[in-house]
């Protein structure tokens, strides 16, 4: 007679991983009855796996705390054959922003290859009486500090992790009043950094007549 067969025994799985070069004991699967973990070299990955089981490879993969690769791909398949597979990743940074005043960008992750603009609204946290902070620009990844007042900076062609830490000077309110003359500076909206010299004066003697 004939007899059909059935084999459970493994079965040739290649896996292809654009966008993931190399990453270790991200992929797991079953060869002969055991739970094996594998690794993506050069974007490819090839064992025997056996067929009724699950073949699964990670996402998202960290490479640091700050790098990451993800996909929106399926990640889990049911071997019943040998197959060749493909999941595409995409790499992506994170960017930290820091601010000790308004409400900032959020920190994010960032596509690698993308631009991100992150910005803050100055003057900030006004306390209804006559204090508030005036950004005075900002420091990027640990350089030295922008101090042109910027509120804003684009990231162009993220290649890497970023940080940006707006900086933030206190402004106080000085209101000028006088009953003769016009003073100067002249009104209750005069707003000046912490440190800053202002000279104040009138007239004298004002308000002649004939």
């Amino acid at each position: 007679g004939i007899f059909n067969l059935t084999s459970s025994g493994p079965v040739a799985v290649t896996l292809g991983t654009p966008g993931l070069v190399n990453a270790s004991n991200v992929v797991h699967y079953i060869q002969d009855g055991n739970s094996k973990n594998g690794s993506i070299a050069s974007s490819t990955f090839f064992d025997y796996v056996d067929t009724g089981t699950t073949f699964q490879i990670d996402n998202p993969i960290y490479a640091s705390v700050t790098q990451k690769y993800v996909t929106s791909d399926s990640i889990s398949f049911p071997i019943q054959f040998g197959v060749n597979l493909t999941v595409r990743y995409t790499e992506q940074f994170w960017v930290q922003i820091s601010s000790s005043h308004d409400l900032p960008s959020p920190s994010q992750w960032a596509v690698s290859g993308s631009s991100l603009t992150v910005n803050v609204t100055s003057p900030a946290d006004y306390d209804g009486i006559g204090t508030r902070y005036r950004c005075t620009g900002y420091t990027l990844d640990n350089n030295a500090p922008v101090t042109d007042g910027s509120v804003g900076y684009t990231f162009e062609n993220i290649q890497n992790t970023h940080s940006i830490t707006f900086n933030w000077i206190v402004q106080y309110r000085l209101t000028v009043s006088s009953d003769h003359d016009s003073p100067v500076p002249s009104g209750p909206d005069n707003w000046y950094d912490t440190g800053a010299l202002i000279t104040v004066s009138v007239t004298s003697p004002a308000d002649q007549v004939g």
